[in-house]
Parts: structure tokens; sequence; C-alpha cells
């Protein structure tokens, strides 16, 4: 998959910065890994669409915990290049679960929840689920293949999501991210390996603003 480096990086900067007026959390050292992770050039296609998955968006689930999304104003529509709207409907393919390293933040609420759904209610994910980055939470990874620890393998091989009806928001906001929205090249570049893009449910103006400015899990309609 092709992605401009460029746009990547100042989408996490953008959000970094967020993220240390909110809530104090030292965000360079994911732009550092971002960039190290692009600029050093990435195995295969889906190594760089997992860099992009969890990059992109960092610290989503952490910052601007206090703030609410705000509707958008009628004038934005005519503005937007995706003002028409878009369709999107997940296929689970666990593409942009795997792949290079990176990050999926979640938030002590999310982790109760996805606890719970797992078996564990009030216990919390096991340790070797999550992992501390700053004073934020990501899930954890295998190392060997970049799998989230939450992303299962058939014997058919088919890769699925084990905790899709409680993903985390950073997930449930897929694709209408900010990064992606900028143009519609970006978009096209992403639906390119994402097989749900361009295809299935429709998306109004108004539906995609909710899910690109979402900061909780709730925000984001079922």
């Amino acid at each position: 998959m092709r992605h401009k480096t460029g746009t990547l990086d100042s989408d996490i900067r953008r959000r970094g910065q967020v993220v240390q007026l909110a809530m104090g959390i030292e965000s360079q050292w994911g732009m550092v890994r971002a960039g190290a992770c692009l600029g050093n050039g990435i195995a295969s296609q889906w190594g760089c669409f997992a860099a992009i998955f969890r990059l992109s968006d960092f610290a989503y689930n952490c910052a601007m915990a206090k703030t609410k999304p705000s509707r958008p104003a009628a004038n934005e529509a005519s503005d937007a290049w995706y003002a028409a709207g878009l369709q999107f409907e997940c296929t689970q393919c666990g593409n942009c679960c795997t792949g290079a390293p990176g990050y999926v933040y979640v938030s002590e609420t999310e982790i109760e929840t996805i606890a719970a759904f797992i078996g564990r209610p009030g216990q919390g994910l096991e340790r070797h689920q999550y992992r501390r980055v700053g004073r934020a939470i990501s899930l954890t990874e295998d190392k060997a293949t970049g799998d989230c620890v939450f992303l299962k393998r058939t014997s058919a091989g088919k890769k699925i999501c084990s905790i899709y009806p409680v993903r985390p928001l950073q997930c449930r906001t897929w694709p209408f991210w900010s990064s992606l929205l900028e143009s519609r090249g970006e978009w096209d570049d992403a639906a390119r390996d994402c097989p749900g893009m361009n295809k299935g449910k429709s998306y109004d103006f108004v539906q995609i603003e909710i899910r690109r400015t979402a900061r909780e899990w709730g925000d984001v309609p079922s």
C-alpha cells in the first residue's frame, strides 16, 4: 500500500500535541517509531497498512478524554470531498490487525469492557495482553507475526478479531480517520488494501464526522 509519510507524520504530530496538552503524555516516542517504521522501509504492503492503522491516530483513545466531539457545521459539508458520503463495511479480513509494529491504544474503560467480554469481569486483561506506552496503554502484538493479541487465525487461515463487538475506539472508527479523509487520494490508497472500503453500508457526512471526531467508545453508534 502506498502512503505519504509526510501526511502520516503530520497527523501523528497533530494528535500528539493534543495528547500533551490534554494529559501531558509524551508523544515523541510514537512519532519516532512511526518515522522509523515508514522511513526505513517496510517489508510488505500489509506491514505499511498496519503501521498506518496503529500509528496515524496516536493516543486516539486517551487524548481529549474530557472533550465531547462537536457536530459539524452545515457549511462544512459543502467543503469536504466526501460531502456526498462514503461506503464501508468491515469484512473482518484482519489485514489491519497485523504487520509492522505499532500501537492499538485502549482506555481503562475499554480494558474493563474487553475483559468482561472474554470472561474476566472485574479482573482486567492478562498482563501479556497489554503494555504501557508512557502514560497510555496499548494492546500487545505477537513479535513474530505482528498479529494483535486478539487476532485469531482459523484452521482455514482466516484472520478474525476475537473481540470485534467490543473492539477499541481506534478500531471502531476505521477508516473514518482524519489522515484518510484529507483527500480522495489518501482514501483510495487505503481502499486498495481494505476490501470493505467503497462497498457495503453507506455513511452520510454527519455520520462520517461523528466517527472522525469521536473521543470515547460511546461516541460511536453501534
